[in-house]
């Protein structure tokens, strides 16, 4: 002890201090007592409670498996019937293409049943029409050949003329009186170059639109008999073996039309060259100019 301690005098325990230290004592264990035994039946109430907590996750558990299971049987399921319905829609669309399959060759064979009417009608429209065709052809050929006869005269008179021309030292020279009618032939043979011309056009265009309504028919046959070919070939044979005649028609008057344009541009080529040895020929007055009369010598004095 330090020596500057103070040493206390002991004094007897208090009766009451340990009166109540023995209270307090035995009130601690009994309030230890009743901890441990809320303890112990907290600890029943937890192991039931663990227990039933087992209990509602192995039944959890269960449940979900079962789930799953029937969540795999259901799918399985609905595969199944997923495929089934791909096999009626597989089916389905094998009917629909036989169906429309099928109703193509109802249509294709409504189509050629009308269209062998309408070809009968069209070879008797064309056969009636073709009769004043080969009239104007044969008119336009003789008027053809008749030109070329008078060019080809006229055109040997000239070289005659051209010929003479050659032969002399001097320049030809014709009178007005002398030209005059070879300038009226040109006007003449001119304008008629303009309306054979304009008939042969016309000619040529309506014998091509008659065979570009032929092309267009035998198109149209080719195109439908290409659904069927097995059933509408036949078809198509026939309605071409209708069309076969006038075709046939059509394409001779072509090549004849043909045949009157080349007699046309060789026409054509003569009455060029009538023009330039028309224009050729030199005029006397145009050289030399004409003596003045007795009456305008007197008239010019004044």
């Amino acid at each position: 002890m330090p020596s500057d301690s103070v040493a206390l005098a002991s004094h007897p325990a208090s009766p009451f201090l340990n009166q109540t230290l023995t209270l307090w004592t035995e009130r601690r264990r009994q309030i230890r007592l009743e901890v441990e035994h809320q303890h112990d039946h907290m600890a029943v109430a937890l192991s039931e409670l663990h227990d039933r907590w087992n209990d509602m996750r192995g039944l959890r558990r269960e449940r979900w498996d079962a789930f799953e299971n029937d969540d795999r049987l259901s799918e399985d399921r609905w595969m199944e019937r997923l495929g089934r319905i791909e096999e009626w829609r597989g089916t389905l669309m094998q009917l629909q293409n036989r169906f429309g399959g099928i109703e193509g060759i109802v249509s294709g064979i409504q189509w050629f049943d009308r269209a062998q009417d309408v070809g009968k009608r069209m070879a008797a429209h064309l056969g009636d029409r073709i009769v004043p065709y080969e009239n104007t052809h044969t008119q336009l050929h003789e008027q053809l050949e008749q030109w070329l006869s008078a060019l080809t005269a006229k055109e040997i008179d000239l070289k005659d003329v051209k010929q003479k021309a050659e032969d002399r030292t001097e320049p030809l020279l014709v009178s007005r009186a002398r030209k005059q009618p070879e300038l009226d032939f040109l006007a003449e043979n001119l304008a008629k170059d303009a309306d054979l011309g304009l008939q042969l056009h016309r000619l040529r265009r309506t014998v091509a639109l008659s065979l570009g309504r032929l092309y267009r028919v035998s198109h149209l046959l080719e195109r439908h008999a290409r659904v069927n070919e097995g059933l509408f070939e036949i078809r198509r044979k026939q309605i071409t073996e209708d069309l076969k005649n006038s075709q046939n028609q059509y394409f001779g008057l072509r090549e004849k039309v043909l045949a009157d344009a080349l007699l046309y541009e060789s026409c054509r080529r003569k009455l060029r060259w009538l023009k330039e040895a028309v224009n050729a020929l030199r005029c006397i007055e145009d050289v030399y100019r004409a003596p003045e009369s007795a009456w305008k010598k007197f008239v010019n004095r004044f």
